[in-house]
C-alpha cells in the first residue's frame, strides 16, 4: 500500500494505492508530475502523483533464468523458466509477458520457490511446463490459469 496526504488549498486529500510485492525503489520525475516505483517482486510502475493512477511499465524475474524456449517458426514469442517459480510467455515485439504462470502453493519462503519450473513449450492455446517436483502443468497462454 502507498498513501500520501496531499496539501492544496488548507485542504488535504488521502489518496491510496496498491501494488504487487514490497516496494523497494521510488524515484520522482523533476517536475513532481510522476514516479517510478519498483518493487520486490519484478515489477516496475509508472506512478501519477496528482491521483495515484498506476501502469506497470515492465517485469522481470526476480530469480534466475534457467530456461528459454522459442517455438520453431516463430520468433516473436519465446518463454521462459525462472528459480522464482514463474513460466513467463514474452512478446518479443514489446517484450512484454503475456502469461504468467505459477504453480499453486509454491512459495516457501519470501523470494524463493521450493518447487520452479525446468522447461516448458508452449502454443497459441496452452503452455506445458516440466517442474522440478516431477509434475507436468498446463495452463492457457491466454490467461494463465492452470489447467492440470
Amino acid at each position: 500500500m502507498f498513501s500520501v496526504a496531499l496539501n492544496g488549498k488548507n485542504s488535504a486529500v488521502a489518496l491510496k494505492t496498491q501494488f504487487y510485492g514490497a516496494i523497494h525503489g521510488l524515484s520522482a520525475s523533476p517536475d513532481g508530475l510522476q514516479s517510478l516505483v519498483a518493487t520486490d517482486k519484478g515489477y516496475l510502475y509508472r506512478l501519477r502523483n496528482q491521483d495515484f493512477s498506476q501502469m506497470l511499465l515492465c517485469e522481470n524475474h526476480t530469480m534466475p533464468v534457467i530456461f528459454v524456449w522459442f517455438m520453431p517458426g516463430v520468433s516473436d514469442k519465446f518463454i521462459t523458466c525462472s528459480e522464482d517459480g514463474t513460466v513467463r510467455l514474452w512478446d518479443s515485439n514489446t517484450y512484454a509477458v503475456t502469461a504468467r504462470c505459477v504453480a499453486q502453493s509454491t512459495q516457501s519462503t519470501p523470494g524463493q520457490a521450493s518447487v520452479f519450473p525446468l522447461c516448458a513449450i508452449f502454443t497459441d492455446e496452452v503452455i506445458l511446463s516440466g517442474w522440478n517436483d516431477g509434475r507436468i502443468r498446463a495452463y492457457r497462454a491466454d490467461n494463465s490459469q492452470q489447467l492440470w
